[in-house]
């Protein structure tokens, strides 16, 4: 259970499998655009965050957040409609890529470049300078410009 409150900022950042608005956890269960907007709706109504923060990295992952409504929420999307993202770091006793080419960039930002001025601005434009194989897209339900946050 998340125990955030009114004050709090919620990071959610999402790593899977997609299609056209949907994204599957554990290969198993998929959740819908619709389903996620609601519960963040649900989230905002309810008092349960001041801003969030959503990092989507999956296929098609600008197409999960069409139906995004809830204010304070900023998400970044790690690819387009109809565009794949790329596995990187391939391991070789495990046999798989062990991440993806927005991951390894995020968290590049987050280990290299991040620091107490660092604004969603920072984030945003070195993933999208840096991931070439896909288009990196945000959306900006905070009211203020990215730069300020």
């Amino acid at each position: 259970m998340l125990l955030s409150n009114a004050n709090s900022t919620v990071v959610v950042y999402i790593s899977s499998h997609a299609g056209e608005e949907f994204i599957k956890i554990q290969d198993t269960d998929v959740i819908s655009t619709e389903d996620f907007a609601r519960a963040i709706m649900e989230m905002h109504i309810k008092g349960r965050y001041k801003r969030m923060f959503i990092f989507l990295e999956t296929c098609r992952a600008f197409t999960f957040f069409k139906n995004m409504k809830a204010p304070n929420v900023f998400a970044v999307a790690s690819s387009d409609e109809g565009e794949d993202t790329k596995s990187h770091a391939y391991h070789s006793t495990l046999g798989l890529s062990i991440n993806d080419i927005f991951s390894h960039h995020f968290m590049d930002f987050m280990n290299k470049h991040c620091n107490a001025n660092s604004t969603l601005a920072d984030i945003y434009y070195h993933l999208r300078n840096n991931v070439e194989s896909a288009t990196v897209k945000y959306m900006n339900n905070l009211g203020v410009d990215m730069s300020k946050v």
